[in-house]
């Protein structure tokens, strides 16, 4: 994948995190 996609990647779960949609999201494990 490209690089700035898995920046993309890495702050959108941040930010889901914080609102408690990680757990709920299917890609909560990255997979590069």
């Amino acid at each position: 994948m490209r690089q700035s996609t898995i920046l993309i990647m890495k702050k959108s779960l941040k930010l889901q995190r914080g609102r408690g949609k990680f757990l709920k999201n299917p890609f909560s494990k990255p997979r590069y």
